[in-house]
């Protein structure tokens, strides 16, 4: 029974279909009603479709959305954590997120830095940025570290600076735990993009060493 409360369609236009603007709701918002294993498929189905799924809604609305899927209110890391349900069907989900960057974020942020907090920024850049703060599982926790740290690695790669940006921010994070490992990634990044935003390699030197919040 809980687990038709919802279809798909309805799961999403319940967490998208926001006022945009004003965050507040997402406060007061009760998770919708369906099963982890069912939560699982629609957030994997969600980050695997996200372009064609999320075209409907306002960067705002999406923003809003997303910061109610990776706080607590849905239960995403929970679900993550849910060891009733198969690592291959959860690993899926965590690889499926860098959809939200090559096909959302990088489509539609600006290109503004977030850690400057520099104005004018698009709604959306704030979830990019904070999307990885969110989910601290995927930083340094076996089996998640490493597909975490996959899609770091590979988000890193795509032609926005905000997605580069919160990469390095998730990164950075992780670089308490695996040093070298991030160490490498991100000193192979600064070698490809050599004319990146002198703002941007300062975040990643710092990023490098772990020195950022």
């Amino acid at each position: 029974m809980m687990d038709a409360e919802f279809s798909f369609d309805e799961w999403v236009q319940y967490i998208f279909d926001n006022p945009g603007g004003d965050d507040s709701w997402r406060f007061h918002l009760d998770p919708p009603l369906v099963s982890d294993s069912v939560q699982l498929d629609y957030l994997t189905r969600l980050f695997e479709n996200a372009s064609s799924v999320l075209t409907p809604y306002s960067d705002a609305q999406v923003n809003n959305g997303l910061w109610f899927i990776g706080g607590s209110a849905l239960g995403i890391v929970e679900v993550l954590f849910d060891e009733g349900l198969a690592w291959g069907r959860r690993e899926q989900c965590i690889r499926a997120m860098y959809g939200l960057y090559a096909d959302i974020f990088a489509k539609r942020c600006s290109p503004h830095l977030s850690h400057l907090d520099e104005p004018g920024a698009n709604p959306l850049n704030s979830i990019c940025y904070m999307w990885w703060d969110l989910l601290p599982i995927l930083w340094y926790e076996a089996p998640f570290y490493p597909v975490g740290f996959e899609v770091m690695r590979d988000t890193l790669q795509l032609d926005s600076i905000a997605c580069q940006e919160g990469a390095l921010h998730g990164l950075g994070h992780l670089a308490f735990y695996r040093e070298d490992e991030v160490a490498a990634v991100i000193d192979q990044f600064l070698e490809q993009h050599p004319n990146i935003r002198p703002e941007l390699r300062t975040y990643a030197l710092a990023a490098r060493s772990g020195c950022i919040l």
